[in-house]
């Protein structure tokens, strides 16, 4: 049996999952997810980035799942052509990724990694990963409506369906006045973070 450690995208599983379910008090077991994804496989941790404590809250966290804050960064991006200013996000979750697969590919932490994205921001840090550790397996899985040629092409790919998402998903519940979420919180400098 292979160990894996599990990387998710949370800002783009959750966008995706309120379109498709359209339901405020959304809430997902990421381990539950992964145990889906991987059944075969030891889970030793999942970590899930997200760019705000809002949606921190929607992951249900287990003894296994470590939510971490990235920083959002705004751009002001002004066209050549008319001079109209465009604020633009970046949520720097990309590099926070690529930060804690390099880290645990360092310290050969699993025998598989499994990146829960098509970013193709992630391909350099997996190219990284790769040169360190050759053993060690990377693996990416896609939501739905969602790929990229340039992570298809360095690791093998498979595809989340619609129904190991449903499956994935918790009951409603009213979670907005809690205090903290069930999983612990750290921020990108790998402090405790406290929901408020």
């Amino acid at each position: 049996m292979a160990s894996v450690i599990a990387y998710i995208d949370g800002f783009i599983l959750l966008r995706d999952l309120r379109g498709k379910y359209g339901r405020r008090s959304l809430r997902l077991d990421p381990e539950g997810l992964v145990q889906r994804l991987r059944p075969a496989d030891e889970l030793l941790a999942v970590r899930c980035f997200t760019p705000d404590k809002p949606s921190a809250l929607r992951f249900r966290g287990g003894e296994k799942t470590e939510i971490v804050l990235s920083r959002r960064r705004r751009t002001d991006v002004t066209c050549a052509d008319c001079g109209q200013r465009t604020a633009h996000g970046n949520n720097g979750m990309s590099v926070d990724m690529a930060a804690s697969l390099l880290a645990d590919t360092a310290t050969r932490a699993s025998d598989i990694a499994l990146v829960v994205s098509a970013d193709s921001d992630f391909c350099p840090a997996i190219h990284a990963a790769q040169r360190i550790d050759p053993d060690r397996k990377v693996v990416a899985a896609f939501l739905p409506a969602h790929s990229s040629f340039e992570v298809r092409a360095l690791v093998p790919v498979s595809l989340i369906t619609h129904g190991t998402l449903r499956d994935s998903l918790l009951p409603d519940v009213d979670f907005a006045a809690r205090d903290e979420p069930d999983a612990a919180l750290t921020s990108r400098s790998g402090s405790p973070c406290r929901v408020r």
